[in-house]
């Protein structure tokens, strides 16, 4: 896969949990007559692409999606001070599984986020 891809979906990844609130608070303030706006709709299909993946993990592998869940702080906040590479190595010692598992799951994973989101119609990966 893309390694630009792999970059885009990390980042948004990343950035879930703040799409979720901005989701639920454009929608709390949205009137009858009120205009979508196109950042709504790209949080909204970068949210719907991760839930797929998780979703999925959930289903296939749960041991995946608790994984995913953890290092990209999807079901509560991560710690501002904590580094990538401690959260990897603290989710290794936790799951028992090793690092290099771990790398090779996160790939995976990102590849099928950029998946999801090429479906959702929110990344392009051939536009110019």
């Amino acid at each position: 896969m893309d390694i630009d891809g792999r970059r885009v979906a990390d980042k948004e990844a990343m950035a879930y949990r703040d799409n979720v609130e901005y989701i639920r608070g454009f929608e709390k303030a949205m009137t009858e007559d009120s205009e979508i706006s196109q950042e709504y709709l790209r949080r909204l299909r970068w949210r719907w692409a991760i839930d797929k993946v998780r979703s999925k993990l959930r289903v296939y592998s749960p041991q995946k999606e608790v994984f995913f869940c953890e290092y990209y702080g999807l079901d509560r906040p991560l710690r501002a001070s904590e580094k990538r590479d401690s959260r990897m190595i603290k989710l290794s010692i936790k799951l028992f599984i090793g690092q290099s598992t771990l790398y090779k799951w996160k790939e995976q994973i990102l590849d099928d986020i950029v998946l999801a989101a090429t479906q959702a119609g929110v990344y392009h990966p051939f536009s110019e």
